[in-house]
């Protein structure tokens, strides 16, 4: 299993008289290379589930487990490369930085693992031909239409 969730439960404003409660006693179960979908109402807690599934938040009680290991235990860079290199989301926002062009902002995941200049270039390249955007490689995200960002 790669992600599972054990009677989680994320409380906004804990400790407070004003709680809500966005999850209660949640169990869940993803396995490594099983790809799943979240529907809900608007105001029923998906992207507080995404959040945690994602490790950026954590839960209010409850555990979380990421290939078995507590989510508690992950902090710092280790975290920041489970992330980079082992999840992968499809957001509604697009989070493209404005100040890097297309191709910058393709290159800047593998940047970031200290991957050699050319072999960036290459595989931005490469994924720029795959999802046929190679005409949009120069431009900045503010220049790009809603559906171009995606």
């Amino acid at each position: 299993m790669s992600i599972e969730l054990k009677n989680v439960t994320y409380t906004y404003s804990p400790g407070t008289s004003y709680q809500i409660h966005a999850l209660k006693d949640i169990n869940l179960e993803i396995r490594e290379q099983e790809f799943i979908s979240i529907m809900g109402k608007s105001g029923s807690g998906k992207t507080t589930l995404l959040k945690l599934l994602g490790l950026i938040d954590r839960p209010t009680s409850g555990k979380l487990y990421f290939k078995g290991v507590d989510s508690e235990e992950l902090r710092g860079d280790r975290l920041a490369k489970i992330r980079r290199q082992e999840m992968g989301f499809v957001y509604q926002d697009y989070y493209l930085l404005d100040s890097l062009s297309v191709f910058e902002n393709i290159m800047l995941p593998m940047i970031l693992d200290h991957k050699d200049d050319k072999i960036c270039k290459e595989e931005a390249e490469k994924l720029a031909v795959s999802f046929q955007i190679q005409n949009l490689l120069g431009k900045y995200p503010y220049e790009l239409s809603g559906g171009e960002k995606q």
